[in-house]
């Protein structure tokens, strides 16, 4: 795994910029944090797997339990099928990491992995997976189930992110970058991508709920 993925590089760049000794300048006061944020301190992390908690918290006084949420949504083995199926591994995870002293945080990362675009070249296999209406709508259904599971535990910790597919060879543009290039060079209209299978569009796909 790279450091990205554990949670590190913005730790690490942030030590060595320190160790390094950059000239002091004029601190201004610190805004305050955001209703809602999780930390008021840089927190590190590792990766950890299912039922580690207890001996991740005996070889480390970290804050952050770490996992990649993968496998594809039209696959059959994607991360729903881990543990006992239907999405138990979310909130196990995030039960075992809180029961433990750890903020949980995942890593979305299925859109590269489904079919049919898994067995492409990565930036068409993203094209085609985005183009596949059957494909989105099991996305979004797989997603909004992430959300379920993380909320049934009564927890208000976890953390996530959508990760882009070309984020590690594309970090700057992630999976925008290949898809406005696809489709004439981008710019920053509001349209449709065309080709792109459309947001299901009601109450009952929206992940965010």
């Amino acid at each position: 795994m790279s450091l990205r993925r554990h949670g590190l590089l913005a730790a690490v760049t942030c030590a060595l910029t320190c160790l390094v000794g950059v000239p002091a300048v004029a601190s201004a006061k610190q805004a305050p944090l955001p209703k809602g944020w999780p930390s008021a301190r840089m927190q590190l992390g590792m990766r950890d797997d299912e039922g580690g908690a207890d001996a991740l918290r005996q070889s480390t006084k970290l804050g952050v339990r770490y996992h990649h949420l993968s496998g594809g949504v039209t696959t059959g083995g994607g991360w729903t099928t881990w543990t006992k199926g239907g999405g138990s591994f979310v909130s196990g995870f995030v039960d075992d990491s809180v029961g433990h002293g750890f903020r949980p945080v995942f890593s979305y990362y299925q859109l590269r992995e489904s079919l049919p675009g898994r067995n492409q070249g990565e930036e068409q296999g993203d094209l085609d997976n985005l183009r596949n209406t059957a494909t989105m709508k099991a996305y979004y259904q797989d997603l909004r189930l992430f959300f379920q599971k993380a909320g049934e535990t009564g927890q208000d910790q976890p953390r996530g992110e959508i990760a882009t597919p070309a984020e590690d060879d594309h970090p700057a543009d992630g999976l925008l970058g290949p898809v406005l290039e696809a489709h004439g060079g981008g710019g920053h209209s509001a349209e449709p991508i065309p080709g792109c299978a459309p947001w299901p569009g009601d109450r009952q796909h929206d992940p965010v709920v």
